[in-house]
């Protein structure tokens, strides 16, 4: 790894914090897990553990239940887009 750059990982908080938001916009949306599911082509016990944070989101899959939700990814990982959005 080059001096200066750091790598980022991802910890179990962000995987917690980014899986709820999925479910509270799901949930705004009126979607079972089983209807985001088949909306992403995922498995919706996939979509159980991402909510729970027991599984850590690629970002190809983050874009396929953004699209989902209707809303841009920054909107899933920023909470303070969130807010401004939402509120």
């Amino acid at each position: 790894m080059k001096k200066g750059k750091k790598m980022r990982i991802v910890n179990i908080h962000e995987r917690e914090r980014i899986g709820l938001r999925i479910k509270e916009l799901r949930s705004k949306k009126g979607l079972s897990q089983r209807e985001l599911a088949e909306m992403t082509g995922l498995n919706y016990s996939n979509i159980a553990k991402i909510e729970l944070g027991k599984y850590s989101v690629g970002l190809d899959i983050l874009v396929q239940i953004s699209n989902a939700l209707g809303c841009e990814v920054d909107i899933v990982n920023n909470k303070h887009t969130y807010k401004q959005q939402f509120q």
